[in-house]
């Protein structure tokens, strides 16, 4: 009996420092993706943040891609994207410069349009 909740400790602490060992931003991205967005408040942190590059219309932007169509098709990866911008370095990182309910009204503005 013993041995037995010794092996279940064991097993227990291995999935807790293993959830605990994700990179920070995939939490976060699970994080987001299940707030609830108001397109509203994501028109003007859109307009701050990310008109200039994408567009009035998140589809015919100046520097970036088309949002509009990322945002429905890869929702995980495109959060990713705002917090840890882009590898390139044309996007910029907004981990630290926006919350998840800022991101996550972003993202139903976005989806809005």
């Amino acid at each position: 009996m013993k041995q037995s909740l010794s092996f279940v400790f064991a097993v227990v602490a291995a999935l807790v420092v293993g959830a605990c060992g994700e990179p920070p931003a995939t939490g976060r991205v699970a994080d987001i993706g299940g707030l609830s967005g108001d397109a509203t408040a994501g028109a003007g942190l859109y307009e701050t943040h990310c008109l200039a590059c994408h567009g009035d219309d998140a589809r015919s932007g100046s520097a970036g891609e088309n949002l509009a169509d990322e945002v429905a098709e890869e929702q995980d990866e495109f959060i990713e994207a705002i917090l840890e911008g882009k590898d390139n370095g044309a996007m910029p990182a907004f981990a630290d410069t926006l919350s998840d309910q800022e991101i996550a009204d972003i993202l139903a503005h976005i989806a809005s349009l």
